[in-house]
């Protein structure tokens, strides 16, 4: 893979949007391929692989030169010796305000004496900052989506157990900004890669099955968006009082962790290794996305999609079953079907709803000041559960009974077999998410001769735990156990 050649497919790009002010892009190309020249990364391909391509996310998804150019610095501080008041000088204060936001802050050797943990630490003190900086500046956030969404995609070159610390560290700090951002390309994506890490064969099972499924059906799905292309254009010119001018029918395929999420709801993991293409029928598995011009109220919308349901040349090729939403953007799709009842997820949106529908907002997100650690408390809701003795104990959203058991004592979270949650005579295994309002009662593995606890901890149990708190005592033992 040759830089040059990711970079000038990003210009052409940028060419044939007519976008013009590219030269502090061109500048920070140039300027990233000096400084990293000779590095490499752990995969062996040159260390400039890495910005160009996540600069190359960024442009994919319309974002502007002076984000391009960040993107393609944004290790230039942390790994060439590079300042932020270089960046700031040879280029502009936002650039070296967005790169400063993403650099990780390291530790002096002989300053990590103080630290129990000073990797951690310096992991806390980096999210710390990107947080308190990108507050002021919320694009940061995107270069470390990018960042990060190339890093899970290239990861196979580091050991299994580093790969699941990046996963846990991932779900951590850097999928809370996704999910508060709504960036949905970034938020799944990431989810997805993810996935892939901790159970390969389930995603390439689905992966695998899915693009199958999508090449088998390519010209019926072609013919399905030129088909509406042609009849919005027809119906909207007999419906002029609708007031709304159609652009283009878009189709896109789900993401493998949509996919995943959708059809988990009614199957167990262990059925999912058995779907085929008559399991597809029951998800949505492509989006359709229609794009209109104008000014339109959801009336006028509804009218739109359903008249152009109702036209006999696409009758039962494009029948209207249910109106359901996204759980993460908030926006109301039509759930539809063709007439191999093939499902679809049908929005109708404008073309800057679909951006920011795509790439989320920062637009009246709040991001309060954050210090000491409370990164996730910033970006994650509480939640209040009580133990057998009703002991009162807060949690982040989202935490599990092994999170639970280290909060209370660190020999029950290595040691903990299983939950009652709430007086149910059912087992909730360690991996069971919290509600609000929980009673938990531990059962813990214990020697019967001392009554000592056991230690039972697997290497698993980090995809377990969703605190700071109990992921750093997982890598620790971890750690130890395999040097």
């Amino acid at each position: 893979m040759d830089s040059d050649i990711i970079f000038n497919k990003l210009m052409q790009h940028l060419q044939k949007k007519g976008v013009n002010d590219t030269e502090y892009v061109i500048k920070a190309y140039e300027t990233a391929k000096r400084l990293h020249d000779g590095q490499f990364r752990k995969g062996g391909e040159p260390y400039i692989i890495h910005p160009v391509c996540v600069a190359s996310i960024l442009e994919e998804l319309d974002f502007e030169s002076p984000v391009l150019a960040a993107a393609l610095l944004h290790d230039v501080a942390e790994d060439c010796n590079f300042t932020v008041a270089q960046i700031e000088q040879e280029f502009t204060k936002k650039i070296a305000q967005i790169v400063d936001a993403v650099t990780a802050i390291k530790i002096k050797e002989e300053d990590q004496i103080n630290y129990e943990y000073p990797r951690i630490e310096e992991q806390t003190l980096t999210y710390e900052k990107l947080v308190n900086i990108g507050r002021i500046n919320k694009l940061a956030f995107y270069i470390k989506l990018a960042d990060r969404l190339h890093n899970l995609s290239t990861i196979n070159c580091f050991p299994k157990y580093k790969q699941i610390e990046k996963v846990k560290e991932t779900e951590i700090w850097i999928l809370p900004i996704a999910k508060l951002l709504k960036a949905s390309h970034f938020y799944y994506g990431i989810k997805g890669e993810c996935l892939k890490i901790i159970n390969s064969e389930l995603y390439l099972h689905l992966f695998n099955e899915y693009k199958k499924f999508c090449t088998i059906n390519k010209s019926l799905f072609k013919n399905l968006v030129d088909l509406i292309n042609v009849n919005s254009y027809t119906f909207l010119h007999k419906n002029t009082d609708l007031n709304i001018k159609f652009k283009n029918a878009m189709l896109e395929n789900v993401s493998i962790y949509e996919l995943w999420e959708m059809l988990s709801r009614e199957n167990t993991e262990s059925d999912l290794l058995q779907f085929y293409f008559n399991k597809f029928n029951s998800v949505q598995t492509n989006k359709l996305i229609l794009i209109y011009e104008g000014i339109a109220k959801p009336e006028v919308l509804r009218q739109f999609i359903f008249g152009l349901a109702d036209l006999p040349a696409l009758n039962k090729k494009f029948t209207i079953i249910g109106i359901d939403k996204n759980s993460l953007t908030n926006n109301n799709y039509y759930i539809c079907t063709d007439k191999f009842k093939n499902r679809y997820q049908v929005f109708i949106m404008s073309e800057c709803d679909y951006i920011k529908m795509r790439n989320g907002s920062t637009d009246g997100v709040e991001i309060p000041q954050v210090d000491d650690g409370e990164v996730t408390e910033a970006l994650i809701k509480q939640i209040k559960v009580r133990t057998v003795d009703n002991d009162l104990v807060v949690l982040p959203e989202g935490s599990t009974v092994l999170d639970f058991a280290f909060k209370i004592h660190n020999d029950f979270g290595f040691s903990c077999m299983y939950a009652y949650l709430n007086k149910s005579p059912n087992k909730a295994p360690i991996h069971t998410v919290l509600n609000d309002g929980d009673r938990i009662e531990l059962v813990i593995s214990r020697d019967l001769k001392n009554d000592q606890c056991i230690n039972i901890a697997q290497l698993r149990w980090i995809t377990y735990a969703k605190t700071e708190y109990a992921q750093k005592k997982l890598i620790k033992y971890f750690e130890s156990k395999y040097e």
